[in-house]
């Protein structure tokens, strides 16, 4: 990787110019989305709750202000500083900012990265610096420290100018902040308020928190670097991406055996000691511990009951906490023993994830942990059944087997149809499906696939139409979708998300859209598909299925831990269909098919309302009836056809 990046290799950024306003609106940054609009100045007319704060500060406020004109007689001392190997975006911000200063000066503003050899040179202690980004300047680091994940500052010391965003994103924020406000063509100049602190502030649902005094900014999550399971590693991600979205703090990660930190934050059995005393701690199925001893904060259960502790610790010491007049959360009074807690789910869940394995079978799990010391993550849930996915007119022991549309759309509407209709019935009669349902009652939803967006599973809850195979058709329809912001059905509708050209990116963005979804504590459905394991196993290639089941296993294994953190969600895991009739003899695996079967899929779920599912064989337009139920008392799904609990 090279250390330097050369004016002329910068110069190839230039055509992408014109684009950075259009960047700079549609990033959504690497978490969860952030639907902040960056302030043009005054917060005059802005309102709600997702309005940022806009504050003003000196580092000297005793002494009268002292403004800098950073060019005079039409040349500056100032350069332009960017972080060493900058993303392309960063460099984009970066072009863009000089083009700006030039156009308003026409003085053409030097740039060079931050880069120094430690043992040969020296940074000055005051410098004439427009510092952009995470460089490694030490009054980068102090403004960095004031701010959150969705908070950007514009700061002035030591002669260095700092324009910062808590992201990637907000970082372009900034840097659009300061090119409309501080840039002055008429004087052509631009003058800054010496010790200057600008902060645009995200209104985060938690407020700033500390734990028997000590910021939570200083916690590290620690998990074992060898466990059982990987559900504390879950618990870790939602813990680390439920602290970034409702109160901006992005804490790191390590495992237990990268040495011990002052305050850290441990989940699951660890090699610390009292991890070690926790387990030895007599459990029920459905309790956990949650203590803290000295400076640290334990957090253990089995297997995902450990996301019981996780859940109690956000659940009645963050969000169930009443913060001071400036939102100033302490948390106190977390037990320092092994106290054995029960987890409960509330009586009714309000919000429902549905997780679907496209093509897969009972063997397509069994095989694939045949021979791994690991376990499907599902089979640690109570809860679990088995599915029948036969299309319309047929039953589970016909010659003629569902395809995906009709199997999602029984999934999605709670009744049966044929091969190729998607969110219609056999007469070709438009069927309400539960993500229009939940929508219409004011719930967030969102649809994201590993295939393309207009494969037959994501497109039985997005579409309605008669043949899965008219492309054009679907696409334009989810089009029309996202556009019709004021629909009854899809004023909610946040995401219609594809994967298909990096399908390793299925856990990241599952994790973008939850949180994004489960902000400020809103309803929502949601359907997430693994779309590969189908395809692989037409093909019969055992060796991609099982790594698709496993990619599958991951998002499974978040999604758990999402629900133990959000316990008014219900989870239902499952399959469309089987396909390439999959066999298991002894330890020998075989595709007896090319095709899909009408094979039994598994059913596994997690929630208030799921035990319905525990032990039983149900039909998967009785799982579209549940997800219904959800969000209604009403009738929802065929008539005619059998709830759960009839």
């Amino acid at each position: 990787m090279k250390k330097h990046m050369s004016r002329r290799i910068l110069s190839l950024f230039l055509v992408l110019l014109l684009l950075l306003p259009m960047i700079v609106a549609c990033d959504t940054g690497s978490g969860p989305l952030d639907t902040t609009s960056a302030p043009t100045g005054s917060t005059a007319g802005q309102s709600g709750s997702d309005a940022p704060t806009e504050e003003i500060t000196t580092n000297a406020p005793e002494t009268e202000p002292v403004y800098r004109d950073l060019f005079a007689d039409g040349a500056t001392e100032y350069k332009l500083i960017y972080p060493d190997d900058p993303s392309d975006r960063i460099a984009n911000a970066m072009l863009g900012l000089q083009a700006a200063i030039q156009n308003a000066t026409d003085v053409e503003i030097e740039y060079e990265s931050d880069f120094y050899n430690p043992f040969e040179d020296t940074l000055p202690e005051t410098a004439f610096e427009i510092l952009i980004g995470e460089t490694n300047r030490l009054e980068t680091k102090e403004a960095k420290a004031l701010i959150r994940e969705k908070d950007f500052i514009i700061y002035e010391k030591n002669g260095r100018i700092v324009i910062l965003g808590g992201t990637e994103a907000k970082t372009l924020e900034a840097v659009e902040y300061f090119t409309n406000t501080y840039i002055n063509a008429e004087t052509k100049n631009i003058t800054i308020l010496e010790g200057m602190q600008y902060i645009s502030r995200h209104n985060y649902d938690l407020g700033v928190i500390t734990i028997d005094g000590v910021n939570l900014m200083n916690y590290t999550v620690v998990i074992p670097e060898k466990a059982e399971t990987l559900f504390p590693y879950f618990a870790a991600l939602n813990l680390i991406d439920l602290l970034s979205t409702e109160a901006g703090v992005k804490l790191k990660y390590a495992f237990d055996t990268d040495g011990e930190n002052p305050y850290e934050i441990v989940i699951g059995e660890t090699i610390r000691p009292e991890s070690v005393s926790a387990k030895q701690t007599s459990l029920q199925n459905d309790q956990y511990i949650l203590k803290k001893v000295g400076s640290k904060i334990y957090m253990y259960g089995e297997d995902y009951m450990v996301g019981g502790a996780v859940s109690e610790f956000v659940n009645t010491y963050l969000i169930g906490a009443n913060g001071n007049a400036d939102n100033h959360i302490e948390v106190t009074g977390i037990p320092a023993s092994n106290i054995a807690k029960t987890f409960r789910f509330p009586d009714k869940a309000t919000s429902a994830i549905l997780l679907i394995g496209d093509g897969m079978g009972k063997t397509h799990v069994t095989g694939t942990f045949l021979k791994r010391e690991d376990r499907f993550l599902a089979e640690y849930l109570d809860n679990i059944g088995e599915c029948t996915t036969y299309q319309y007119g047929n039953n589970e022991f016909s010659t003629s087997y569902t395809d995906s549309a009709a199997s999602a759309s029984a999934l999605a509407t709670g009744y049966k149809t044929k091969n190729s209709y998607l969110g219609m019935d056999q007469n070709k009669q438009t069927l309400l499906n539960v993500r229009e349902l939940a929508s219409s009652l004011g719930a967030k939803t969102g649809i994201l696939t590993s295939d393309a967006i207009t494969g037959a599973t994501p497109a039985g809850f997005l579409c309605h139409h008669y043949s899965r195979k008219d492309t054009s058709i679907l696409q334009n329809q989810i089009n029309q979708l996202l556009k019709r912001g004021s629909s009854t059905y899809d004023k909610n509708l946040l995401f219609a998300t594809s994967v298909q050209n990096n399908r390793n990116q299925l856990l990241p963005e599952t994790r973008n859209m939850l949180y994004t979804l489960a902000d400020e504590g809103e309803t929502f459905f949601t359907m997430i598909e693994e779309a590969y394991i189908d395809k692989e196993s037409h093909n019969n290639d055992l060796g991609d299925a099982k790594n698709c089941v496993l990619r599958y296993n991951d998002v499974i294994g978040y999604c758990i831990q999402f629900v133990m953190l959000h316990p008014e969600t219900a989870l239902v895991i499952t399959a469309d269909h089987e396909c390439g009739g999959l066999t298991l003899t002894g330890d020998k695996l075989q595709y007896t098919s090319g095709d899909h079967t009408n094979a039994k899929v598994p059913v596994y779920a997690l929630g208030a309302g799921t035990e319905v599912f525990a032990g039983t064989k149900v039909d998967n337009t009785q799982i579209g009836k549940f997800l219904g139920a959800v969000f209604t008392d009403k009738q929802f799904g065929d008539p005619k056809l059998p709830s759960l609990n009839d």
